[in-house]
């Protein structure tokens, strides 16, 4: 949703909400805000660059073990843990209201963000998405 519009200019605050897949090793729900700037051009193509900040919930895949007290290695349930996740994006769009799809937009994005905590680093993951948006509250 835009707090500030002029011209082909926009700032604007949004939300995702998600799966991830991290092959053969984690899946993750995931919930993230966003601030960022849109330029969009007459014609509906748009660029954007936006910062965000949000949390995921993970859990590893496959067969998990843990060390028991007497040294050795025992089957166990991964139950998950939370992640805090940190973003930056570049993307394209295209307004989709001239093909009758009022306040929707599709859109790819390439997105950086980190994982935090792993091992006590922030881990950095590369992301592309692709979607369709749609423009709630109007």
């Amino acid at each position: 949703r835009p707090f500030w519009e002029s011209g082909w200019n926009r700032l604007y605050v949004s939300g995702q909400a998600g799966y991830y897949d991290h092959l053969n090793t984690y899946r993750a729900l995931f919930a993230s805000g966003n601030v960022g700037y849109r330029l969009t051009l007459p014609v509906g193509l748009s660029m954007d660059a936006s910062l965000g900040l949000g949390g995921m919930y993970q859990a590893l895949v496959g067969d998990v073990y843990a060390r028991s007290a007497s040294g050795t290695y025992e089957p166990t349930t991964d139950w998950g843990r939370p992640a805090l996740t940190p973003s930056l994006g570049l993307g394209l769009g295209y307004d989709l209201t001239g093909l009758g799809l009022k306040d929707r937009r599709a859109f790819m994005q390439l997105q950086t963000f980190g994982e935090y905590p792993v091992n006590s680093m922030l881990i950095p993951h590369l992301a592309a998405l692709l979607g369709v948006q749609w423009h709630l509250g109007r």
